[in-house]
């Protein structure tokens, strides 16, 4: 978990921070944005031991500077990172649960693929499909596709930890992944990670 106040990061990044960070970080309006931000240029400088500068493709994906594959996922107070050597594609994504995704689903998986027969189970059952297309999205760096089209989550069961296995297919383009899960319980909610 990451402090929710920015200057707390950016105090510890100031020195490293190269001036179009410096001008990306003004142009951040919400306190809350600017503290993922900085949370996650933090949390890489302790994973590389050094400061290396993030940059963005035309579509958004980050990397570094010194060509490491990287992904980055933050939600409600928790940022994730996952590394991987050069063209080594990588993917992670973070949720926090809720039964809000009951009524969206039906736009990125059809009802019918779901097999939990508890509420409780759906969520996480919905989740999974979800957060596993978003990691499956982040490392095919394809902009034009379809959530509920594009990307099949196949789960064999519903565990606390496991894999899932994620299939990107578009016209002559496919690519298969398998990807981890962890539900990690933070009270009173569940934090889902998925990375590959």
């Amino acid at each position: 978990m990451f402090s929710t106040n920015w200057k707390d990061h950016f105090e510890v990044l100031q020195p490293v921070l190269c001036r179009q960070e410096r001008k990306t970080l003004q142009r951040l309006r919400s306190p809350k944005r600017k503290a993922e931000w900085l949370a996650a240029r933090r949390l890489l400088y302790l994973l590389k031991g050094e400061y290396v500068p993030v940059h963005y493709n035309d579509h958004g994906k980050p990397g570094l500077a010194d060509g490491t594959e990287t992904s980055i996922s933050h939600t409600s107070g928790f940022v994730g990172i996952i590394l991987a050597k050069k063209n080594v594609r990588v993917g992670i994504d973070l949720e926090i649960l809720s039964d809000k995704i009951l009524n969206l689903y039906p736009k990125f998986i059809e009802p019918e693929l779901l097999l939990s027969q508890t509420p409780a189970d759906k969520i996480r059952e919905c989740y999974l499909h979800w957060c596993g297309k978003e990691v499956l999205f982040k490392i095919t760096d394809n902009q034009s596709v379809s959530f509920k089209d594009d990307f099949t989550i196949n789960i064999n069961s519903l565990q606390e930890k496991g894999v899932a296995w994620g299939t990107f297919s578009k016209q002559k383009t496919t690519l298969e992944k398998k990807i981890n899960y962890l539900f990690f319980p933070v009270p009173p909610k569940t934090l889902l990670i998925m990375w590959s």
